[in-house]
């Protein structure tokens, strides 16, 4: 499921490059491209790729047939494309049946590779290059630059969640992490306008965005909860308005996660940050009774309320291109 998944996402993203094949093979994922990719094509695979979770790492390769002539031919070729002045030959194989075996076919490369560009000197401790051959079952692909990725999940494999979003650093980055661990998130912030600018919303709209870039598209919640606001602060103690402003929140959100089929809410609560995020308070934020100070009828009609209009304040947000 999790390199279907993953195929499936990296096949979106390169989508937006060009045309090509993607394929599985003993827990690797190719993209074959139909035709030579330009400097700018490779830097937006590049960009593209470090965002999607699940990929611990790739590179850019030549597939060729299975003998040691092309691929020292090969692995000259892309050396010679870089300026570099050490190197070092890795040498994988999935097929064992594949003769000579791994070093071996790492030092019959070096050595190739030596006596065609002997002003490069071999270093296997610290190579400022390092040269991959990778033989599968099919062929072989050299490559001589390899990129880190995200790691992590793949997008879509751990359910979708709901984040609130406050527009600080803490909730986009507790959101990102859940992303990492595979999770859909679609995003919600509550904010006081008209009665506040609407500062805020654009905030937390581009911190959406951002995150976005990590996942295949999302939705964003926009919730006005001025009116609530208000209500809570002539009808409730003083001591509990905090607690009841961030209740109030939770349960909108659990509304709109029932309406989102989502599985839980995110939150950027980090103990001790702020007065609020003691432990007694978070817990006190799960426990205490919403309708403390309220009547629940008129409660209850205030959430619908809320419910109502921050549906219309939702856009689907679409990935950069």
């Amino acid at each position: 499921m999790f390199e279907r998944q993953l195929t499936a996402n990296i096949s979106t993203k390169l989508a937006l490059v060009g045309i090509f094949d993607i394929q599985r093979r003993q827990g690797n994922i190719l993209a074959f491209s139909k035709g030579l990719l330009s400097e700018d094509q490779k830097t937006s695979c590049v960009k593209f790729l470090q965002n999607i979770f699940g990929i611990a790492s790739f590179s850019f390769g030549i597939q060729c047939e299975k003998n040691l002539v092309t691929i020292k031919e090969k692995a000259v070729l892309l050396l010679r494309a870089t300026t570099t002045t050490t190197f070092k030959v890795v040498t994988r194989r999935s097929d064992k049946t594949f003769i000579p075996d791994s070093q071996e076919v790492s030092r019959d490369v070096g050595e190739h590779i030596l006596g065609m560009m002997p002003e490069r000197k071999v270093d296997v401790h610290n190579p400022e290059t390092k040269v991959f051959i990778e033989i599968s079952q099919r062929e072989a692909i050299v490559s001589v630059e390899r990129f880190s990725g995200q790691g992590g999940l793949p997008s879509g494999t751990s359910g979708k969640v709901i984040a609130l979003l406050s527009g600080g650093i803490d909730s986009p980055v507790a959101a990102w992490k859940v992303m990492r661990r595979g999770c859909s998130v679609s995003f919600v912030h509550f904010h006081s306008f008209p009665y506040t600018n609407a500062a805020s919303i654009a905030k937390a709209r581009r911190l959406a965005a951002v995150l976005e870039q990590f996942q295949k598209g999302t939705t964003f919640y926009a919730v006005p909860l001025g009116d609530a606001q208000r209500e809570i602060m002539t009808k409730s103690d003083p001591a509990l308005r905090v607690l009841l402003y961030r209740r109030m929140m939770m349960k909108i959100a659990e509304r709109i996660a029932v309406r989102e089929h989502a599985l839980a809410l995110v939150t950027g609560d980090s103990i001790g940050q702020v007065a609020s995020q003691t432990l007694e308070n978070i817990q006190a934020v799960s426990q205490v009774h919403f309708y403390i100070g309220m009547k629940i009828s008129r409660a209850e009609c205030r959430i619908c309320s809320i419910i109502n209009s921050c549906s219309k304040a939702r856009w689907n947000i679409h990935s950069p291109t």
